[in-house]
């Protein structure tokens, strides 16, 4: 179900496309796959795959599917969106920000939610503080990385 759901996905976001619109991923029946690829659906990311098929009899079913599922990849083509590049000490202040932001709506959250609404949000404000906590992470791993200092270093020279 999942695979055929991606595959309808994908050839909804190469229609649009061709159609000059934007797509949108749909929300309902969506999975966490589905949300992964929407971003190589809409522009936001790179699609690479690989396809295993098998020779044995027994699994001419699946290797169809899988064929079938990879003719459909191939046929998505979307523009990708060009990012303005920013400066690493730019993109670590933002980040720490965001995270810090991220933190403190989540301790606002009520951590004991009764009920599907508070479970949604609970859940989402989680979430937020945990996507937010690993970027900063991944940031400063790359300003160390290159070598570059972070904003507090810059303006304690000043």
């Amino acid at each position: 179900m999942e695979l055929s759901f991606i595959a309808t996905e994908i050839l909804k976001a190469a229609s649009m496309h061709r159609k000059g619109m934007p797509f949108k991923a749909a929300k309902e029946l969506s999975t966490d796959a589905s949300f992964y690829f929407s971003a190589c659906f809409d522009g936001r990311a790179r699609l690479g795959a690989c396809v295993t098929v098998s020779p044995s009899p027994q699994h001419g079913f699946e290797t169809f599917f899988s064929l079938d599922f990879a003719e459909k990849l191939a046929k998505c083509s979307t523009p990708l969106r060009k990012v303005k590049p920013i400066s690493i000490a730019k993109a670590l202040s933002t980040a720490r920000k965001e995270a810090k932001q991220a933190e403190d709506d989540f301790n606002k959250t009520n951590h004991h939610p009764a009920g599907a609404k508070q479970w949604r949000v609970y859940m989402l404000r989680l979430g937020a503080k945990v996507h937010t906590a690993e970027t900063l992470v991944f940031i400063q791993g790359l300003a160390d990385a290159c070598g570059t200092e972070g904003p507090e270093a810059v303006e304690s020279k000043h």
